[in-house]
């Protein structure tokens, strides 16, 4: 998934297509479907795994209506070494794959925002939290699902601070975000209010 720009569109009108090459080379059992949404403010590609009816009633998962007690984390520990850091968590998603309930966009965006904060206010000298931070180009790819309700490593690697201009009105900060060592990578850029 790429996160270019924000939409506030209230009725979206998503373009999805099947690459027919690589639908060929693909088992019969996966299908690869890339999705463009308003103007490739969002794009990725999902690969759908085929289930026999039987497989489906067997994975067939109750879900509660209140989906948000799904949606947490919890800090276990917190390791800082400049610009890298590594963090335990425990985590429950709502996000439901093939195999049961797993780590998704929505909540790994959620822990690499909260948890990069976290890290760059730790190696700067400020006291307190400025109003404004900003989150662009967001960038999730999932390699291997990581399944809830679990414990997970979360490594955060700074790759780039930079000021906006000579008026300084924000710090751009470049990130690259890990879970289990790369079964999950997320990049986004932040932007903060200037640290004084």
């Amino acid at each position: 998934m790429f996160c270019n720009k924000p939409i506030r569109k209230k009725i979206l009108k998503p373009f999805i297509f099947i690459d027919r090459k690589n639908y060929k080379k693909e088992s019969k059992n996966l299908i690869n479907v890339s999705y463009d949404i308003e103007n490739s403010s969002f794009t990725g590609v999902i690969r759908y795994n085929s289930k026999t009816p039987s497989q489906v009633i067997s994975n067939n998962i109750d879900v509660s209506i209140d989906l948000s007690k799904y949606n947490t984390f919890e800090i276990l520990d917190f390791d800082v070494k400049g610009l890298e850091s590594n963090v335990n968590i425990n985590f429950n998603s709502n996000t439901i794959s093939s195999d049961g309930y797993v780590l998704g966009p929505g909540l790994a965006l959620t822990i690499c925002s909260q948890l990069v904060i976290i890290h760059i206010y730790s190696i700067s000298d400020v006291k307190k939290k400025n109003k404004g931070v900003v989150v662009s180009n967001f960038k999730y790819n999932c390699i291997n699902n990581i399944k809830s309700n679990n414990t997970i490593n979360f490594r955060s690697i700074v790759k780039k601070i930079k000021t906006s201009n000579k008026s300084h009105k924000y710090i751009e900060v470049n990130v690259e975000c890990l879970f289990n060592d790369g079964d999950t990578i997320v990049e986004l850029t932040y932007f903060f209010e200037p640290f004084s």
